[in-house]
Order: C-alpha cells, then structure tokens, then sequence
C-alpha cells in the first residue's frame, strides 16, 4: 500500500477545504472499510486521506429543506426497523 497522510479537520468548513473532488490524490474517509481494501488492492493511491470521524455529528443528520426538499448528510444512517412478530 502506497504511504499517504491522514488529517484529521476539526470542522466541516476545515474539511472542505482540504478536499478536492477533482484531484485524485485526496479522498475522504468515514468508516474506511472499503477504501482501505481498494487501496491495499491498488485500485486508488491517495496521498491524503481526509478523515470525516470527527464530523460524524455535523454530516449525519436528515433535515426537511425549505423547499419541501430532503438534506441528507453524507455519514447519515438508516436504523432497522423493529420486527413486529407474526401472530
């Protein structure tokens, strides 16, 4: 696996402006679990990884937008729903 730095931002406004969507060498990260596998298999060799953990909070919220409109945070979840048994 190629080296690469890690940074870690403290605020949304941080880890925006450490990521470029057009530069190949900079990829977020949140869980890593399969960007870790594509790296060690040579499929992406980033020189920065930006690390979102940090904004967990901040990015995983689902919102109403004041157009009607649904805002989605990038590290939003889904929860299973509880089974309700068969009678």
């Amino acid at each position: 696996m190629t080296p690469f730095e890690l940074v870690e931002p403290a605020t949304l406004g941080e880890a925006l402006a450490l990521l470029d969507l057009d530069d190949p060498d900079v990829r977020p990260i949140a869980g890593g679990t399969a960007l870790i596998l594509m790296m060690k298999s040579g499929l992406y060799r980033p020189q920065r990884l930006v690390s979102l953990r940090v904004l967990g909070p901040a990015i995983s919220s689902v919102a109403e937008t004041p157009e009607g409109g649904l805002e989605i945070g990038a590290m939003a979840v889904t929860k299973p729903r509880a089974s309700k048994g068969c009678s």
